[in-house]
């Protein structure tokens, strides 16, 4: 009888551990899966905004004065940008979704939205940002104009939203376009913050650390946090926080990174059309 209750308690003991072993496996392979299908679909994100800055319009013609109209609520679309040209006014270092950048910049085609967007086909605005799961706007009077969104946000992310550039909107439709503007896009979900530093002149000169002439120096001043001016800058830096994998795995990091470094090719362009 004793040696019956032994069997049966080493037996219990091996299939209790058995089955430990096998969910701690199954658990850390799914884990595992879930956060390469988040480094996938960021990485598509990246590529999509690679396309959309390279996508980037500057017309002809275009002077640094813009429209001095305001909303009513204190936004000024002449502030401190060209309404074509690129802007990034935000320099935000917090740990919440948040604290991410905001981009935004006039281009062509169906990057960020979509070929079935109206838009893909003609020169619009596209704003980039990360948007929580509830919230219903975008953006703030201070830096950028807010939008209200038709429904809630469902998953935290990064999104696109595109809407007609205000120098091609007509005045007289001004106070109704709000009512058309389209839900922002889900460009990749798992994507808790994203960052952009603009590089604002090509890298002439040799780099000091480097050693090679047309590199440039990630610490140097001419890789700025902000940018206001007009125009395109030369390049862009942009990072792209994907959450933690699973609280469970101490080991792992709270954010992981994925960084591309993206020349905006009507840059030299833009600078000699607004007047430098």
């Amino acid at each position: 009888m004793i040696e019956m209750l032994l069997a049966t308690m080493l037996v219990g003991m091996l299939t209790t551990l058995s089955i430990l072993t096998f969910q701690a496996v199954t658990h850390g392979w799914q884990a595992s899966t879930d956060y390469l299908d988040k480094v996938q679909r960021t990485d598509y994100a990246l590529n999509q905004l690679i396309i959309a800055l390279r996508s980037a319009y500057y017309p002809e013609n275009t002077t640094s004065e813009s429209s001095s109209k305001t909303d009513g609520k204190g936004f000024d679309p002449s502030k401190s940008r060209n309404t074509y040209g690129f802007y990034d006014p935000y320099d935000r270092e917090g740990d919440r979704p948040s604290d991410s950048d905001i981009i935004e910049w006039t281009k062509k085609g169906s990057a960020l939205i979509g070929s079935e967007n109206a838009m893909a086909d003609s020169v619009h605005r596209v704003r980039v940002m990360i948007l929580e799961e509830g919230d219903n706007e975008d953006g703030d009077y201070d830096k950028f104009e807010k939008f209200r969104f038709r429904e809630t946000i469902k998953k935290t992310g990064l999104y696109a939203r595109a809407f007609v550039d205000p120098a091609l909107a007509s005045t007289a439709e001004d106070d109704k376009a709000q009512e058309f503007y389209q839900q922002p896009t889900l460009i990749a979900d798992g994507v808790v913050g994203f960052r952009c530093r603009t590089i604002k002149d090509p890298p002439s000169n040799t780099n000091d650390k480097s050693g090679k002439k047309g590199s440039y120096d990630k610490d140097a001043d001419t890789v700025a946090d902000t940018y206001e001016d007009n125009g395109f800058p030369y390049a862009v830096e942009l990072t792209l926080f994907i959450e933690k994998r699973d609280d469970e795995f101490f080991s792992q990091k709270e954010k992981s990174t994925i960084v591309r470094v993206v020349r905006i090719p009507v840059a030299e362009f833009s600078k000699g059309g607004s007047g430098k």
